[in-house]
C-alpha cells in the first residue's frame, strides 16, 4: 500500500494501483469534483474509443477543443506510468506540487494551460502520438498523447 512520506510523495510499494487509488482520491477531494465528465465520455463512446470507464482519473477539452484524458492505467501508461516513472518526484521537486495535487494539477495543466507545441511522435516509423507542450502559470510541462484520441501516456515537468 502506498504512504505519503514526509515530502508529501507517495512512496511506491509491490502494488502501485493502491498508490495510483490515493491519489485519485487526493485529486478528486482537491479539486472539489468529479473530473470524469459524462457527457465527454459519451462522446468517447459515441467516437468508439477503447477505454476503461472504472478506470478513468479525468476526461476534458484542452484550450483549443481537443478530447485529453486520463486513466489509472499501469506500468507502461496513465497514472500508474506517471508515478511508476517518478515523475511525480520531478512534480514535486521541480515545481513544488504536492504528491495528492498530481491529478488536479494534470487536469488544470491540460484545460487551463497554454498549448506550446505540438509535436508527433514515431514508433519504428509509424505515428503513434503527439507530443504537446503546455505552459500553465509560466511552467512548461510535456503530456504525450496517443492520435486521434487525446489519451495521457505520460506527463512531466520541463525546466523551461
Amino acid at each position: 500500500m502506498g504512504r505519503k512520506n514526509n515530502s508529501g510523495l507517495f512512496q511506491i510499494s509491490h502494488d502501485t494501483s493502491h498508490v495510483v487509488d490515493e491519489i485519485v482520491d487526493q485529486g478528486r477531494k482537491s479539486i472539489g469534483k468529479d473530473l470524469v465528465d459524462p457527457n465527454i465520455v459519451s462522446e468517447m463512446r459515441n467516437k468508439k474509443l477503447k477505454f476503461s470507464e472504472k478506470d478513468l482519473v479525468f476526461t476534458a477539452k484542452d484550450t483549443k477543443k481537443n478530447l485529453i484524458w486520463l486513466e489509472k492505467g499501469n506500468e507502461n501508461a496513465g497514472l500508474a506510468h506517471i508515478v511508476h516513472q517518478n515523475h511525480d518526484r520531478d512534480f514535486v521537486q521541480m515545481h513544488h506540487v504536492a504528491g495528492g495535487d498530481l491529478v488536479s494539477h494534470l487536469y488544470r495543466i491540460v484545460t487551463e494551460g497554454t498549448i506550446i507545441n505540438e509535436k508527433p511522435r514515431y514508433m519504428g516509423g509509424i505515428q503513434v502520438g503527439v507530443s504537446r507542450r503546455y505552459c500553465y502559470h509560466g511552467k512548461y510541462y510535456s503530456v504525450f498523447g496517443v492520435v486521434d484520441d487525446g489519451f495521457i501516456v505520460t506527463a512531466h515537468p520541463e525546466r523551461k
